[in-house]
């Protein structure tokens, strides 16, 4: 279980990734190269973050307890990166929903679209809060 818990950020970071790429390169109404800056976007941060976290770790993990210099570093970097993911990641939602909706023909597709906001709302938060949880826990 110790080993799930330590590569449990790897898997949450990689299953996002690999969802929002594939979201973003199945709409036929990005460019291409507006796929790529997307791409590129999310991948240097995610990498900056494993490696500043890192760094963190060896930093701080030599000394038994933690401080709560620690814990306060970390909860810092996992909110700076909290916004750099998801505040770019609701524009691109309102993007995609916008180019969906001017694309329904009919009324009752549309009202479909409308109500399937509500399930990506929940999942969002959700998604949000194992983020914050996962990377920037205090105890």
């Amino acid at each position: 279980m110790s080993h799930l818990a330590h590569y449990l950020p790897y898997i949450i970071g990689v299953t996002l990734g690999l969802f929002l790429f594939t979201v973003i390169g199945l709409q036929s109404f990005f460019p291409k190269w507006v796929k790529w800056v997307f791409g590129i976007y999310y991948l240097f941060p995610i990498a900056v973050l494993q490696y500043l976290q890192n760094q963190l770790a060896e930093k701080w993990y030599a000394t038994t307890p933690v401080p709560d210099q620690f814990w306060d570093e970390n909860s810092k970097l996992a909110n700076i990166f909290a916004g750099l993911f998801f505040i770019p990641l609701c524009l691109l939602f309102i993007t995609l929903y916008y180019n969906w909706f001017k694309q329904m023909k009919s009324t009752y597709h549309r009202v479909l679209l409308g109500l399937s906001i509500l399930p990506i709302l929940v999942f969002g938060f959700i998604v949000f809060f194992m983020f914050v949880f996962t990377y920037g826990y205090q105890p």
